[in-house]
């Protein structure tokens, strides 16, 4: 007679398989099997608050790895007590490609303990940590070049290499507002209150406020007299213009047109036949001319007589008594 199964046996087979279908649909499904990781341990100052296992390690907004781990490391050893956070991260070496160096270099250096991560970590590439989302505070590992700031390594966990990190934007800033004296800027804040309360409250600046008061006050008489009495009497002589002056003025203008435009005209007229009959008696060849110019001629050599005689007289004045000598002086 065959010997009946155990139904013990038959459940742990089938839990069995079904784990290692799991397990396998997992590990072949997420393809880390084939993936060539290489791993990491990182110090971050100040608290890592917001970052997860699994959050993403991004270079330059490319995702490159993952968290794999965090912890708390409490070093009793240390006064003041140490509280270190190492987190632990991961890095596909796929997702990383490297140009301007060949392979065998590159494996070269990983042989002698001296990967390309290490000559990258010298000319400055840093991890950082950066906020992922400001609604849920989740943080991620962003991996940068930062070349003016130091390595800081801290040397707790030797079993795997140490990635250098700065402080994120976030703990700069909170370090910097730490650094600030904000007792002093309050303490000088209330101090300039308190002067200031004391000035508005000073006698000189009520007695400067009044005086402006009265100032305003004067004002506002001159406006309501300009109101009640210059721009009524302005009114008023802009109106007079209007019915007076300017009509007057249009009169003038027209007795200018009818009266005086008419005499200057008959003037005109009398000069120019008087210009006409000067031209007339002054022509060439005509008698008046003629005797005007004999006339002249005439009167150049009496005026020409008359100098030598006074030239005469000039030098002999003793002829007006005794008459003009004969030669030699005698008379």
């Amino acid at each position: 007679m065959a010997k009946k199964a155990n139904p013990a046996v038959i459940g742990g087979f089938v839990v069995g398989a079904a784990a290692l279908l799991v397990v396998g649909v997992l590990v072949f499904g997420s393809g880390k099997l084939w993936k060539a990781t290489r791993p990491w341990v990182s110090y971050f100052p100040g608290s890592v608050k917001g970052l997860q296992v699994g959050a993403p390690v991004t270079f330059r907004g490319v995702k490159i790895g993952q968290v794999t781990s965090i912890k708390a490391v409490l070093n009793v050893r240390d006064e003041p007590l140490t509280i270190l956070t190492p987190v632990y991260w991961e890095y596909d070496t796929d997702m990383v490609e490297t140009v301007g160096i060949s392979r065998a270099e590159l494996n070269k250096m990983a042989a002698a303990g001296r990967p390309v991560d290490q000559l990258l970590i010298k000319r400055g590439l840093r991890a950082q940590l950066q906020l992922q989302s400001f609604v849920t505070g989740q943080k991620f590992i962003q991996i940068d070049f930062h070349p003016d700031t130091p390595i800081r390594l801290v040397g707790v966990d030797t079993d795997v290499p140490e990635y250098p990190t700065i402080p994120s934007s976030l703990a700069h800033l909170t370090k910097s507002l730490e650094e600030l004296p904000l007792r002093e800027i309050g303490d000088a804040a209330l101090n300039l209150l308190h002067h200031a309360d004391q000035l508005v409250n000073s006698p000189e600046v009520k007695a400067v406020l009044r005086s402006a008061n009265e100032t305003l006050k004067t004002y506002d008489k001159v406006g309501r007299d300009i109101d009640s009495e210059i721009i009524p009497q302005t009114s008023k002589l802009v109106k007079n213009i209007d019915t007076q002056i300017i009509p007057q003025t249009s009169k003038l203008v027209r007795d200018l047109d009818s009266q005086v435009t008419p005499a200057a005209h008959d003037a005109l007229k009398e000069a120019e036949a008087t210009l006409a009959t000067y031209r007339d008696l002054m022509a060439e060849g005509s008698p008046v001319r003629y005797e005007l110019v004999k006339l002249l001629s005439e009167g150049a050599g009496a005026a020409r007589s008359l100098r030598v005689l006074a030239d005469y007289l000039e030098r002999h004045p003793e002829a007006l008594l005794a008459g003009k000598g004969g030669p030699g002086g005698r008379r």
